[in-house]
């Protein structure tokens, strides 16, 4: 029986990952963890509360930092926080963004509150040597998709390729109205544990988060001892793999600081959710969601999905099964092992379903590709990451009741979905149980908070994607353009339909919290419309100018942040018809 030790499975990286396509591979990640992160060994999680900052080192611009923004000031830092449950610790690395006047920060909201937007990265890796604070200057303040700083998507050089400059990117937009960064790397064995970075757990990427934006209130009540701002107006966004981690850290924010405060910690006063591409929608119940069918969930599209070139450069093609579930396996089965989470301390999966079995859902090949993943980042090692991805399809690697589905359009789907509704065995169950329990918003199976909510009331949740995005499934199969695609092929329009029917705008009632999707559909002028494309072109003015300031993503988020969202759930829009190929923004 396969039982995974030390797999994080790495192929998944390039499921939800915030790389460029043009990567090549190169050892610039191998390095390790940077200072103070680098001398994490020399701490104990266990002498510090969840939330402390334990140590950090600023980081200056230079040469190599072109991006950096002007009037920041910004620190890699190592702070404690929690995985299964509210009492095991962790120590983790982050990066923080400030204004380097102080002044700024204080009044950035009103009555003396700041504001902090809560960065959550999509997949670079599971090894500590992977995650952005290891490289900011390309995954923190570096050009979208893998940055957040310069607004940018597509190919350099081509007709739908765009590249703006770092004055007018999102990090400098903050910067410049007194904003706080906070950007976790997420856990990933800075203590020589055995730990990898904890994919699509839920719990606990939410932790991670929560816990670098107190960190970063304390590392600016030290090197600024004159502010006085305890109270941060608090804002979640990121990326795919990202989306899915800034939902659950805008649901469990309140939740976790209640039960894990310290006298001197801030107050994160819950503003509003942004999901960019986000995996969402990862298994189905037709039951609860009418509107979509057993083969419709994100792990069953992409059993047999096949990303093509243009996404990886014109070298690759790479067979999304063997990469989600190489690392959706690996991770979940490091994580299931060791001491089971307690119940009433937000434990991160189901105490009853510890100690996953690899062989109950995949093959000897798909278990032995797993264990091939594990020191590999897609960031600086693509080629490699393909490379062993591609001897192998779907029913090579998953167990055939999950991998054999219906051929719908061409494709053929996994048969997850339906396999977890009927009685799949006992070491099966424990996997599906995982995924619903790891599945974000209403429909989730967990104890644990299912809505993000301040004050008993919901927050403004923002979605955007791309209408060809074959990684988180948004495609429109429509041959008319300006089509919408439904809920069957669009897993975020999947996710926007959950949160309205469950939460924000249920049959026969009023609206009870602010809810948006946004969509970009392909252009050869100025979008391919994919999965890396989106946190570009939703940070866009329009798509011929890349500038942050007047972009959809800033009208919603300085919107949600002064609580000018109005109670309603606005119909999924297109933002770029062809009568508006630009997608100017009026």
């Amino acid at each position: 029986m396969h039982k995974l030790i030390l797999v994080p499975a790495m192929l998944l990286l390039l499921l939800l990952s915030a790389c460029s396509s043009a990567q090549t591979d190169s050892a610039s990640s191998q390095d390790g963890p940077q200072q103070p992160c680098s001398e994490a060994g020399q701490h104990r999680a266990s002498e510090y509360a969840p939330g402390q900052l334990v140590a950090s080192t600023e980081l200056e611009p230079d040469d190599d930092n072109e991006d950096f923004p002007t009037g920041a000031r910004a620190w890699r830092v190592l702070y404690t926080s929690t995985g299964k449950d509210n009492t095991d610790l962790q120590l983790v690395c982050g990066v923080v963004i400030a204004p380097a006047d102080p002044e700024r920060i204080a009044s950035a909201g009103p009555g003396g509150n700041g504001r902090m937007a809560s960065w959550t990265h999509g997949t670079v890796g599971v090894q500590a040597h992977c995650q952005p604070s290891v490289q900011p200057e390309r995954n923190i303040w570096g050009p979208m998709p893998g940055g957040f700083n310069v607004v940018a998507w597509g190919e350099p050089g081509k007709a739908d390729g765009r590249r703006g400059t770092s004055q007018g990117g999102a990090l400098q937009y903050m910067v410049e109205r007194g904003w706080v960064v906070s950007a976790t790397d997420y856990f990933a064995d800075l203590e020589g544990g055995g730990l990898l970075e904890p994919y699509v757990i839920g719990r606990n990427e939410a932790s991670n988060a929560i816990d670098a934006a107190r960190a970063a209130h304390h590392l600016l009540r030290q090197v600024y001892p004159e502010l006085s701002t305890t109270s941060y107006e608090y804002l979640t966004w990121g990326h795919s793999q990202g989306g899915h981690a800034a939902m659950w850290n805008a649901q469990l924010v309140n939740a976790y600081t209640a039960a894990t405060r310290q006298p001197d910690d801030p107050e994160l006063v819950l503003r509003g959710a942004a999901l960019l591409a986000p995996a969402s929608t990862i298994i189905v119940d037709p039951s609860r969601q009418p509107y979509t069918g057993y083969p419709y969930g994100l792990a069953d599209w992409v059993v047999n999905q096949v990303v093509g070139p243009s996404l990886f450069g014109d070298r690759l093609g790479i067979k999304l099964g063997p990469a989600l579930y190489s690392y959706i396996l690996g991770a979940w089965a490091t994580h299931s092992g060791g001491k089971t989470p307690r119940k009433g301390q937000l434990p991160a999966y189901p105490g009853d379903a510890a100690n996953l079995d690899l062989t109950a859902v995949a093959t000897d090949a798909g278990a032995e590709t797993t264990t091939k993943m594990v020191d590999l980042c897609l960031v600086s090692q693509p080629l490699k990451v393909a490379e062993l991805s591609l001897p192998y399809d779907a029913k090579d690697f998953l167990v055939p009741r999950l991998s054999d589905g219906v051929d719908i359009g061409g494709q053929v789907h996994g048969q997850v979905s339906r396999t977890c509704a009927g009685s799949p065995g006992k070491e099966l169950d424990k996997w599906c149980r995982w995924m619903w329990y790891q599945t974000p918003g209403p429909l989730g199976r967990s104890p644990l908070p299912k809505l993000p909510k301040q004050d008993g009331a919901l927050v403004p949740v923002y979605i955007a994607d791309g209408t060809n995005d074959l990684i988180v499934r948004c495609r429109s199969v429509a041959p008319e353009p300006d089509t919408l695609p439904d809920q069957r092929d669009c897993l975020s329009h999947a996710f926007y339909q959950a949160l309205a029917d469950d939460a924000y705008c249920p049959s026969g009632s009023k609206a009870r919290g602010n809810l948006q999707l946004d969509l970009w559909q392909e252009n050869p002028d100025t979008t391919e419309a994919n999965h890396f494309t989106v946190p570009g072109v939703a940070s866009a003015r329009d798509l011929v100018s890349p500038q942050f300031e007047g972009s959809p993503l800033e009208r919603w988020m300085t919107a949600a942040m002064d609580q000018r969202l109005p109670n309603e759930c606005a119909a999924p829009r297109l933002m770029n018809p062809s009568g508006n190929p630009a997608g100017e923004h009026r």
